[in-house]
C-alpha cells in the first residue's frame, strides 16, 4: 500500500509472515522494543540472542575476534561490522554452513546423526567438542561418518549488555 501512501501495521507472532510482509519490524519483550529496523537487519544483525532464535534457527556460539577474523569450532569466519579483538557471541545463520562429502576438505565435523524428513534433514554433528544441529537439503545431507564444514559469508558478533 506505500503506493497509496497509506500505512499499516500487523501484530503477529508468525516470525516468517513478518520477515516476508514488512518493510519494518519491531519486536518486542516483555513490553519492551528489542530492536527495531528492516526485516534483513533484524535476522542478520540481531541485537540479542534472544531476538537470533526468535526470527529462525542460529548457531550462537563463543568465539575470539583477532583483526576482525575469527576462529569458530566451525572454521574460520570474517566478522561483520568492526568490532575490536577479544571474546564475543557469534552468530551464524544455518543457510552460511554447508556440510560437504569428506573427499572434498579437511574433514572437520562427525555426524552424531541424521534424521530424514523428506525434502530436508535434520543433522547433528560435533565440530572441535561442540555440538550442533543443521537443518539440510536431503538431497545431499551426510547422515554418517565425517563431513568437511565450509562458511559462508560474515558472522554476526553480537552486541554485550
Amino acid at each position: 500500500l506505500t503506493s497509496e501512501g497509506i500505512t499499516g501495521i500487523l501484530v503477529t507472532h508468525d516470525q516468517q509472515e513478518a520477515l516476508s510482509f514488512a518493510d519494518q519490524l519491531a519486536v518486542l519483550e516483555h513490553g519492551h522494543v528489542v530492536q527495531a529496523g528492516s526485516p534483513r537487519e533484524l535476522y542478520l544483525q540481531p541485537r540479542t540472542e534472544m531476538l537470533a532464535r526468535f526470527l529462525g534457527d542460529a548457531l550462537i556460539m563463543d568465539a575470539e575476534v583477532r583483526g576482525g577474523e575469527t576462529d569458530t569450532p566451525l572454521g574460520r569466519v570474517r566478522v561483520s561490522r568492526s568490532v575490536g579483538d577479544g571474546n564475543v557471541r557469534l552468530m551464524l545463520r544455518p543457510e552460511q554452513v554447508r556440510l560437504v562429502p569428506w573427499s572434498e576438505g579437511t574433514p572437520t565435523a562427525e555426524i552424531i546423526r541424521s534424521s530424514f524428513e523428506g525434502p530436508i534433514s535434520v543433522v547433528r554433528f560435533r565440530a572441535k567438542g561442540v555440538e550442533f544441529t543443521l537443518k539440510v537439503p536431503s538431497a545431499d545431507a551426510p547422515v554418517q561418518g565425517r563431513a568437511s564444514i565450509v562458511l559462508i559469508g560474515n558472522g554476526h558478533v553480537i552486541p554485550k549488555g
